[in-house]
C-alpha cells in the first residue's frame, strides 16, 4: 500500500486524509501542484492569495510522513508569526482529520511518529538565519518554505545545499511580493533550469470568493500590483503611479526578523478625523517598527490615553528611561489630544505637532509630502510588522502593505513632488490610509535630523589623541560603496576601547587596496560590506584574493546596531581616533542620516566602514557593566528605600 501512495499521492489524500468525504476536494491546481511535488525535486509556485496553497504543502507533509522510512521534514518561513499561524496548524488541522492521526503526535514544535520519534518527524523552523539549515541529511527529506519571497540569499543558499539524499525535495510558496531574492530568481534566472515553476492564479480558484476578487479590482485596479499578486499570482511590474513600490514596501515587511531594536524610541499617531475612520498608533525603536494599536470611534482622552498607556508599556518591556518623542498629527482633532499630552509630567515625553496640510520646502509640496519622502528616503533601511493588534489581539494583516503601496504622487505646477492628499485617497480606496500615516508619523522629522554622534567632540583629548593602544584585535573594513569607491578604516580593540588607527581611500582600484591592507600587518580580520561578495566566484572578495587579502562578511550585520553601538563608545568616551586620521574625523563629525543613501555613502564611506567593526562587536561594546552604585526613593507609601543604578558619571571618570 505505501509502494502504491508513493507514486499516487491524490489518492492518498482522497483516501487517507480526506477519507472519500464528499466535502472534501482537490481542485485543478491543488493536482497539479502534488503531482508536481511528487514528481519533482524542486518545485517554486507563485499565487494569489486563497489558492489553497498551505493546504496542498501540509497534504505533501503528512504524504511524506506516512509513505517514506525515517524522514525529516522541515516546515519554514522567514518569520516566526507566519509558521506559527498559517502552514504548522495547518498540518494539525489535516492530520486530525486523517486516517493516520492516531500515528503521529503533534505538538507546537515537533510532529512524530509515535513508534519512532527519534529518527521519523517533520518540524518548523523560522528561516531566518542559516543554522535553520544545520543538521538537515537524510535518505528520505522534504523541505517547505512559506512566503519564500521574504527569503534571503543565504537562508536559501543553506537549505539547498543540505539536499544530498536520494529523495530530497524543495518545495517553495509564496505570494510574489518582490522581483529580487531567491524566490524570483527561480522563476527568472533558474540556474540550470532545475526548478519546476506554477503560477496559480486566483481568479481560476473555486476556493477563492470573488468579493476577494471583486475587492481588489474595485479598489486598485486590475492592472494594479496589488490586484497582480494577490489576485493573479503575478510579480509586481512596478507601479509608476505608487510613491513607495510594492517591492519596495514589501522588502520592509520581509526584514523585520533581521532588524534589531536599537537607539531612541519615537511614537506616531494618527487621530482619526471621521467615525469610520481608526485613531492608529505605531512605535518605533531605530529602525523597527512595532505592531499597530487601533481604536475606532474614539474620543479625544482616549485616544492620548492610548499614547499614555503605551508608553508604560514600553518602559515595562523595555527598560528604556529616555524621553519619548511623540509625533502627532495636530491638524483636526489631533490638536486636542497634543494639548492633553502637553499637561503630562509623569511620562517624560515630548510631543511633536506634525501637519499633512503644512507647508512644503524646496522639493516638496507641503509638508505630508515632506514626511511621506523621509518614509520613501528610509524604505530600504526600516522594518515593517506585517500584524497588529485587532480587538486585543495580535493578527496578521496586509492593511498596512496596501497603503504604503498604494499612496499616489505627482509633480505639482511649481515643479515639487506632491503626494495624493488624504481626501482623494479615500475617494478613490474607500478607506482612509490611517495605518500608513501613522507609520508616516514615527519616522517625521520637523528639522533635518541632527549629527549621528551627537556627543563626538574632536577636540577633547580624551577623544582624539596620539595612538598608544594595547591588546591584540585588529579590525580592518572595506567598505565599497554605490559610486564605485573603496572607504577603508583600521582600529584595534583592547577589550574597552575602540582605537582607529589609520584610513584609505581609493578609487575603484583593487590593487592599491590590497596593497593597502597588507602594508598593515597584524590585522585579525579584514570585513567587508556585502556588495564585495559574489555568488558565482565574480565578487570583488574573489579578486582581493588574489592579492592575498581575505575579506569576511558579517553575515549579522545591523546598520542600526553598528551605529548605536558607535554612539555608545562615543558617550563613554571609549572611541579613541588617531589625530592622523583626518578624513575620519572630518566625517564623523558631519555624518548626518537626512540625505539619500547613495549621497551618504560617498560623503561618509569611513562612518560605514566603522560599523561594519562596531556592528561585528556590538556585544562586546554595549555589555560591558556600568559600575553600581545605590540610590534612595520614596515609595507610594511614604517607605524610604535603595535601590541599585548603573552610574553613568562614576564610569566616565574611570
Amino acid at each position: 500500500m505505501l509502494s502504491y501512495y508513493q507514486t499516487h499521492i491524490i489518492e492518498f489524500v482522497y483516501d487517507i486524509i480526506f477519507q472519500n468525504k464528499p466535502e472534501y476536494f482537490l481542485s485543478d491546481q491543488q493536482k497539479e501542484f502534488l503531482l508536481a511535488i511528487q514528481n519533482n525535486d524542486k518545485v517554486s509556485v507563485k499565487s494569489g492569495r486563497g489558492v489553497g496553497k498551505t493546504a496542498v504543502v501540509s497534504f505533501a507533509v503528512i504524504w511524506f510522513m506516512c509513505c517514506f522510512s525515517e524522514p525529516k521534514v522541515v516546515c519554514s518561513a522567514p518569520t516566526a508569526p507566519t509558521l506559527s499561524s498559517a502552514l504548522w496548524p495547518e498540518i494539525a488541522l489535516w492530520l486530525n482529520r486523517s486516517l493516520v492521526k492516531d500515528l503521529f503526535e503533534h505538538t507546537e514544535k515537533k510532529m512524530y511518529l509515535k513508534e519512532q520519534g527519534k529518527n521519523w518527524w517533520a518540524v518548523p523552523r523560522t528561516a531566518n538565519t542559516k543554522e535553520a539549515a544545520s543538521g538537515l541529511h537524510m535518505e528520505n527529506m522534504l523541505i517547505i518554505i512559506d512566503e519564500a519571497s521574504g527569503m534571503k540569499d543565504e537562508i536559501f543558499d543553506a537549505f539547498d545545499g543540505t539536499l544530498t539524499g536520494k529523495n530530497n525535495k524543495f518545495v517553495l510558496i509564496s505570494n510574489p511580493t518582490k522581483i529580487t531574492g531567491p524566490f524570483y530568481e527561480t522563476f527568472n534566472k533558474n540556474k540550470n533550469k532545475k526548478w519546476l515553476n506554477l503560477t496559480f492564479n486566483g481568479e481560476e480558484s473555486p476556493f477563492v470568493k470573488q468579493e476577494q476578487i471583486d475587492y481588489y479590482a474595485d479598489k486598485y485596479g486590475k492592472f494594479h500590483d496589488l490586484y497582480l499578486v494577490n489576485v493573479k499570482g503575478e510579480f509586481p511590474s512596478g507601479n509608476a503611479e505608487s510613491f513607495i513600490s510594492l517591492t519596495e514596501a514589501q522588502g520592509a515587511f520581509d526584514r523585520y526578523q533581521y532588524v534589531e531594536a536599537q537607539g531612541e524610541i519615537e511614537i506616531g499617531l494618527d487621530v482619526a478625523r471621521y467615525g469610520d475612520d481608526l485613531t492608529v498608533l505605531y512605535w518605533r525603536r531605530g529602525y523597527k517598527v512595532f505592531p499597530a494599536k487601533a481604536l475606532s470611534k474614539n474620543s479625544i482622552p482616549e485616544a492620548a490615553q492610548l499614547v499614555l498607556d503605551t508608553v508604560v508599556e514600553i518602559r515595562q518591556s523595555t527598560g528604556y528611561e529616555k524621553k519619548i518623542r511623540v509625533k502627532v498629527d495636530a491638524s483636526g482633532l489631533g490638536s486636542g489630544v497634543c494639548d492633553i499630552l502637553k499637561q503630562d509630567r509623569a511620562h517624560n515625553i515630548e510631543v511633536i505637532e506634525c501637519n499633512f496640510g503644512g507647508a512644503g520646502d524646496n522639493k516638496y509640496q507641503n509638508e505630508a509630502s515632506i514626511m511621506w519622502g523621509n518614509l520613501k528616503d528610509l524604505i530600504n533601511i526600516i522594518a515593517l510588522p506585517s500584524h497588529a493588534y485587532v480587538d486585543g489581539k495580535l493578527k496578521e494583516s496586509t492593511v498596512l502593505l496596501e497603503e504604503i503601496s498604494s499612496r499616489r504622487w505627482k509633480i505639482s505646477t511649481s515643479g515639487k513632488v506632491l503626494i495624493e492628499p488624504k481626501s482623494e485617497y479615500k475617494k478613490e480606496f474607500k478607506s482612509s490610509p490611517d495605518y500608513a500615516d501613522a507609520v508616516v508619523l514615527c519616522f517625521a522629522q520637523k528639522t533635518p535630523e541632527e549629527t549621528v554622534l551627537k556627543k563626538l567632540d574632536v577636540l577633547d583629548p580624551q577623544t582624539v589623541k596620539v595612538l598608544h593602544y594595547t591588546g591584540d584585535e585588529r579590525y580592518a573594513a572595506v567598505f565599497y560603496g554605490k559610486d564605485l569607491t573603496v572607504s577603508v578604516v583600521y582600529t584595534a580593540w583592547d577589550g574597552r576601547r575602540l582605537y582607529i588607527y589609520d584610513e584609505f581611500l581609493s578609487g575603484d582600484s583593487v590593487v592599491n587596496v590590497a596593497m593597502n591592507i597588507l602594508q598593515h600587518q597584524g590585522v585579525n580580520k579584514i570585513i567587508g560590506n556585502d556588495r564585495i561578495f559574489g555568488k558565482n566566484a565574480d565578487g570583488l572578495d574573489t579578486k582581493y584574493s588574489k592579492y592575498g587579502v581575505r575579506l569576511t562578511e558579517n553575515y549579522n550585520y545591523d546598520e542600526m546596531s553598528g551605529i548605536d553601538a558607535l554612539m555608545t563608545l562615543t558617550l563613554q568616551k571609549r572611541l579613541i581616533i588617531n589625530p592622523g586620521c583626518v578624513r575620519t574625523i572630518e566625517q564623523l563629525s558631519g555624518w548626518k542620516i537626512d540625505n539619500k543613501r547613495v549621497e551618504q555613502e560617498r560623503e561618509y564611506g569611513l562612518c560605514y566602514a566603522l560599523t561594519l567593526i562596531t556592528s561585528f562587536l556590538k556585544r562586546k561594546i554595549t555589555h560591558m557593566e556600568l559600575p553600581m552604585v545605590m540610590s534612595s526613593y520614596v515609595d507610594k507609601r511614604g517607605v524610604t528605600g535603595f535601590k541599585s543604578v548603573k552610574d553613568e558619571k562614576s564610569w566616565l571618570l574611570m
